[in-house]
């Protein structure tokens, strides 16, 4: 089981395997390129500086949302994980630079939240 809450929204997951969950307000503002430049790995920040400043937002966001969720999924901590998972956005992969993990992972957007799952059968969640 995983959950996230944010405001008045809360995301539970339950699965017989492993399961991440975040969710984040699509709206939310963000120093982007400050948060990616810190915590992102080089290769993910280079790939988000060729965005324009609202496309990054966007991505940032997202990517944090997809790598909280992983994080979880992992049973670790933004404090020590956070670098290591890139989320590469033009091959559609979430991906652990020092393990090698390819996690399943889904993003929806859900009435203007950002909703990540990571793990097994990610892709075949039931929304309600």
């Amino acid at each position: 089981m995983s959950l996230s809450h944010s405001r008045d929204q809360l995301l539970l997951a339950w699965s017989p395997w492993p399961i991440g969950v975040d969710l984040e307000w699509q709206q939310r503002r963000i120093a982007a390129a400050l948060l990616a430049r810190r915590f992102f790995p080089p290769q993910e920040w280079q790939q988000l500086q060729r965005q324009s400043q609202a496309e990054r937002e966007a991505l940032v966001l997202e990517s944090w949302v997809r790598k909280e969720a992983a994080i979880k999924w992992q049973r670790s901590s933004l404090a020590t994980d956070l670098r290591h998972w890139h989320w590469c956005a033009e091959r559609q992969r979430l991906e652990h630079l020092l393990e090698g993990w390819q996690p399943p992972c889904v993003c929806e957007r859900r009435n203007g939240w950002l909703c990540g799952v990571v793990g097994q059968a990610a892709e075949q969640a039931i929304w309600t």
